[in-house]
């Protein structure tokens, strides 16, 4: 029972620092000094709650969730949205879902009609529409509008599209240029994304003892990490199992 008066005065006293530093309502003084076992739920509830949902881990998490449960609720809504106004602003949305989805041959068509006029040389709807051709298994189409891009755009660096270059080179079989590309992006993108990637390529081109190593970096990186941290790269950490899974 002392233990739980510690408790509740630290947070109490803790919680009336955090609202005084933060300009919280004078009203919250009052709950947490005169109520405070009450005081503290409806702090926690009504101020730091929302904020912890609001992190970007968190939304990503949840986002992950929602995902996993109904895997095309967005698409729907931005198909009910490009049905609606026909926009480049609601086709790219669009096609960027549908890629996320593994649907390129839907998302193709999309991308191509929206670069035209102002958005011909856009850099982003470029790399997407490389992208969408990479999946397509036309590596050789996606570098031809990737160096297109980077023609008329060659001060926009842009880490993904190079990551999507990376990838076409390796389908193309050439693994030195592609793998170092890959290597280079490493400390650029905090997931493991690259990792996994990079793993593929070094496993396609035989060297299967760098790929298990950067397979067990993915799961030793993933066991040190958060739980969000581990459904934002869910794929990527499965796609290290089933490596070693593989491999032994």
């Amino acid at each position: 029972m002392p233990y739980l008066g510690i408790l509740i005065y630290a947070c109490q006293l803790g919680f009336l620092v955090h609202a005084l530093r933060t300009g919280r309502s004078n009203i919250w003084f009052y709950i947490l000094l005169f109520a405070p076992g009450l005081g503290i739920a409806a702090y926690i509830l009504v101020e730091l709650l929302p904020e912890w949902l609001n992190l970007r881990p968190v939304r990503d998490a949840r986002k992950q969730l929602v995902d996993s449960v109904d895997p095309e609720r967005r698409l729907r809504a931005l198909r009910q949205a490009h049905e609606d106004l026909p926009t480049t602003a609601n086709k790219v949305p669009l096609a960027e879902e549908l890629l996320h989805l593994g649907r390129p041959a839907d998302a193709l068509p999309l991308l191509e009609e929206s670069m035209v006029g102002l958005h011909a040389d856009d850099p982003t709807f470029g790399r997407l529409r490389a992208e969408a051709l990479l999946m397509l298994g036309r590596p050789a189409d996606a570098i031809d509008v990737l160096d297109e891009v980077a023609e008329t755009n060659p001060e926009a660096a842009d880490s993904k599209r190079r990551l999507v270059h990376a990838r076409a080179l390796c389908m193309m079989g050439r693994y030195d240029d592609g793998i170092a590309l890959l290597r280079q992006l490493l400390p650029v993108f905090a997931g493991e994304e690259v990792r996994a990637w990079l793993a593929r390529a070094e496993a396609e081109r035989g060297d299967h003892a760098a790929a298990e190593t950067l397979w067990r970096e993915i799961l030793t990186r993933a066991g040190k990490s958060t739980r969000s941290y581990r459904a934002i790269n869910k794929a990527w950490i499965d796609e290290a199992k089933q490596g070693l899974g593989q491999a032994a």
